[in-house]
């Protein structure tokens, strides 16, 4: 893994529940907080939404239809300058998500910019 004093970890939290997204993001900030990590966000992105429409008929009377709507919510963590696999069992062993939360890493050097 690349130098821990040069790299950055992107941390990527999507739901498709604002509530449940934000009652986690609460968590993970009180949790880097709490292990002295530095840390930039949480960064909101833009909602992305989905529409669907289907006809309740295979046959007949297009007009009777039913709409369905999906929303995804992100938000973004930057961290920087810390001991990435010992923070990992750390939060490991004090944190548990929700289900419906999908969290993803990221990392980036800062020579390779």
């Amino acid at each position: 893994m690349a130098n821990t004093d040069k790299s950055q970890v992107y941390i990527i939290i999507r739901a498709f529940d604002s509530k449940c997204l934000e009652q986690n993001v609460v968590k993970l900030v009180l949790n880097f907080k709490k292990l002295g990590i530095k840390f930039k966000g949480p960064v909101y992105f833009p909602t992305k939404r989905e529409n669907f429409t289907f006809k309740r008929s295979p046959h007949i009377d297009k007009k009777s239809q039913e709409q369905y709507k999906k929303d995804e919510f992100k938000r973004l963590l930057l961290l920087s300058s810390f001991d990435f696999n010992n923070a990992l069992q750390r939060l490991d062993d004090d944190l548990s998500l929700s289900n419906g939360v999908e969290v993803s890493f990221k990392t980036k050097d800062k020579n390779n910019e």
